[in-house]
């Protein structure tokens, strides 16, 4: 006579199962088997007769964007610090047009840039009013090229950083040719060309 349990075929002992319930079979498999089986995509041995059964299968790496999206995040803060650079550079270069072509023969502007008197204030006006246009010219390409990389585009970007990077090294360099006219002009270059060269830097990065 035998008996029919539920759940078991006919003619076949029931199976041995484990302290978590797992049916460990004669395949070995007990619950740690069956839950490795998890990530394999294959059927669970031991569970009740109701068709064959399937996990869903789950990647063990899945990739993650993470480490992608750092970096652009990165670059984008590179650009966006070497653009308030770039502006400060050129509203100092704005400050220094209007202090040479502006308000050149005032007392407090002339001893500021060493010149002797009134008269010699007089004297290079001329010379310092068309030099200040030159500074003037450098802020308006930095603010142009700043304004085309914040529109974003590959054609705006390109341009924007080409013509940042020109005003900017621009800048740099007439702040190296100061230096050469004398060592009391050290200051002033300093003043006139760090900025510039750090928007220059970071924008070589941007």
């Amino acid at each position: 006579m035998s008996i029919h349990l539920p759940g078991v075929a006919p003619g076949i002992a029931p199976r041995a199962k484990d302290s978590a319930g797992w049916d460990s079979g004669a395949t070995g498999w007990g619950a740690a088997g069956c839950l490795g089986l998890l990530f394999a995509g294959l059927p669970a041995g031991g569970l009740p007769d109701r068709g064959p059964f399937r996990f869903p299968l789950v990647p063990l790496a899945m990739p993650l964007p993470y480490p992608a999206r750092a970096a652009r995040y990165r670059v984008r803060m590179i650009g966006i610090i070497a653009l308030v650079f770039a502006a400060l550079a050129a509203l100092l270069h704005v400050y220094i047009f209007i202090l040479e072509s502006v308000r050149w023969t005032t007392p407090a502007v002339w001893r500021r840039f060493g010149v002797a008197d009134q008269q010699a204030a007089e004297i290079t006006r001329p010379m310092a009013y068309n030099q200040g246009f030159y500074n003037l010219f450098l802020a308006v390409g930095a603010g142009l090229g700043i304004l085309l990389f914040a529109m974003g585009g590959p054609d705006a970007l390109v341009a924007g950083r080409t013509l940042v990077l020109f005003s900017l090294g621009s800048m740099v360099a007439a702040a190296l040719v100061l230096t050469t006219t004398g060592l009391k002009y050290l200051r002033a270059a300093l003043l006139q060309g760090t900025l510039p060269l750090i928007g220059f830097v970071l924008m070589l990065f941007a």
